[in-house]
C-alpha cells in the first residue's frame, strides 16, 4: 500500500492505553499479585499523527511497525 498526500508528524507522539478489565461489584474479588502487576505495567502503544498535506486534517496514525491506521477516510484514485 502506498500513502499519498499525507505527512507523518514525527515530532508529535500519541499514546493509547488499552482499557482495563471491569470488575462488577457483585462478583468483586481480591486481585492476586500477578493480576494487579499486569494492569499496572500494561505498556501504552505509541503512534505518530498523520495529516493531510492539503488541509492539515488528521486522517491517520502511524505506528512503530510502520503501519498506517486510517480513520473516516475513503479511498480515492487520481
Amino acid at each position: 500500500m502506498f500513502v499519498l498526500n499525507c505527512t507523518v508528524e514525527k515530532t508529535e507522539v500519541l499514546h493509547y492505553k488499552p482499557p482495563q478489565k471491569k470488575v462488577f461489584k457483585r462478583h468483586k474479588r481480591k486481585a492476586t499479585a500477578s493480576e494487579s502487576s499486569d494492569g499496572e505495567n500494561a505498556e501504552a502503544s505509541s503512534y505518530h499523527p498523520v495529516k493531510c498535506q492539503s488541509c492539515g486534517t488528521e486522517v491517520a496514525v502511524y505506528d512503530k511497525d510502520e503501519v498506517y491506521h486510517f480513520f473516516n477516510v475513503l479511498v480515492g484514485y487520481a
